[in-house]
């Protein structure tokens, strides 16, 4: 929740108007200095995105092949910097949607995702961030490791004195944004080396989507699996660097507390048989 108060609001799935005109360089790329992909600037919207799977039905001589439809036509549009819940009951096509509008879907589907007006690109995946449901980290490595290995990565600082100082700089406020700080010299441990907790581990990996510079970090259910606590502390921390960075994080969510749903700024509700918003 804003911190005047408004409740969050159900996200209009009504067609999306953009304006995709203006002059475009060959790779498809728009030109032109009005598109801008700053921090706090960089605005997502899709148009009927869809998705259907061919099944065979019938005997094991007449197996006729039948469309099942997974995701129903949907669109939506998100400023930049907004907290972004997809919420429906198992099945309904949340995270089939999520893959899909955040690059990660590698199976044939229809509809478009566009950034700032403009068709995504193959420089898309430089300014948007995808954060699976399993924490998948080395267990010998410490929490400050894992977060500047993430950085290292997208962010080229080269290796001067004063690069090396900024890099600290910017981990240790990622680190700060989601209150991992007091842990940051800790192992990440796992069934056999003693590491941090759950709720931890959870925020460690969204600092990894976070810290390369994303404007558009999509997760995968952060809080499945995590205590009540965990879960609100972990919303938390994407709310506050959402706030203090204008980053969208479009997040898949399985029942909410009220606490947690109020701090999204809009819920996109979807039902099952096929999804739909």
């Amino acid at each position: 929740m804003r911190a005047n108060g408004d409740a969050p609001h159900v996200v209009q799935m009504s067609d999306v108007g953009l304006d995709v005109s203006g002059d475009r360089d060959p790779a498809g790329r728009g030109l032109g200095p009005e598109v801008s992909t700053s921090y706090g600037q960089s605005n997502l919207a899709f148009r009927d995105i869809s998705f259907a799977i061919s099944v065979r039905k019938g005997t094991r001589r007449d197996k006729t092949p039948h469309t099942e439809v997974i995701l129903a036509p949907i669109s939506g549009a998100f400023d930049a910097g907004n907290m972004v819940a997809l919420i429906g009951p198992s099945g309904c096509g949340k995270t089939t949607l999520l893959d899909i509008i955040a690059g990660k879907k590698t199976a044939p589907h229809e509809g478009q995702v566009f950034l700032n007006g403009r068709p995504r690109d193959k420089l898309y995946s430089r300014v948007t961030s995808y954060v699976p449901q399993q924490d998948v980290m080395p267990s010998f490595c410490t929490v400050r490791e894992v977060v500047e290995f993430n950085h290292r990565l997208r962010v080229d600082l080269g290796d001067t004195p004063l690069e090396r100082e900024e890099r600290q700089r910017i981990v240790n406020e990622v680190l700060g944004n989601f209150g991992l700080l007091r842990v940051k010299d800790q192992l990440i441990g796992d069934a056999y080396i003693r590491g941090i907790s759950g709720g931890q581990k959870r925020r460690t990996t969204l600092a990894r989507g976070f810290v390369g510079g994303a404007q558009i970090v999509f997760a995968d259910e952060p809080t499945s699996g995590l205590s009540a606590t965990d879960a609100e502390l972990c919303v938390r921390a994407m709310r506050r660097a959402s706030e203090s960075k204008g980053v969208t994080f479009v997040v898949v969510i399985h029942q909410p507390r009220v606490e947690v749903a109020q701090m999204f700024d809009h819920l996109l509700l979807m039902t099952a048989n096929p999804g739909r918003g």
